[in-house]
């Protein structure tokens, strides 16, 4: 079975560096408070510069994935690339028996896995 395409756009995030430790005047657990907040200042005005595309209107905000907790007693869950393959497939005009049979699992569960993934993207079918 033929993998689909992934999208992905990484962005590489300036480089941090973290405080100097002296060890004659610190002991670890300062340095390591000191080096925290230093780190969380730093992720944050990372995730300022990511955020300033979409208030600047050069990118659209795109939802978090809806993540499963895990397979679940009887092993029904499924990871969301597989749904979202489902509803590739789907998009591209399969029918829903040909998907749930490549996929190996009941025609109304991945129907309904792929229909909720097309309409957090706004193609409702």
């Amino acid at each position: 079975m033929p993998t689909g395409t992934k999208y992905s756009l990484y962005l590489t995030p300036a480089p941090f560096q973290a405080p100097h430790f002296d060890r004659l005047q610190e002991s670890s657990s300062d340095w390591k408070k000191k080096a925290d907040a230093l780190w969380e200042r730093h992720r944050d005005a990372q995730i300022r510069v990511f955020d300033s595309w979409v208030k600047l209107g050069v990118d659209e905000r795109i939802p978090e994935a809806k993540r499963p907790r895990g397979p679940g007693r009887k092993g029904r869950n499924v990871e969301p690339d597989a749904r979202y393959e489902w509803a590739a497939r789907r998009l591209k005009g399969d029918a829903w028996k040909e998907i749930a049979f490549v996929a190996g699992r009941p025609q109304d569960r991945v129907r309904k896995a792929a229909i909720a993934v097309l309409r957090i993207a706004g193609w409702e079918e």
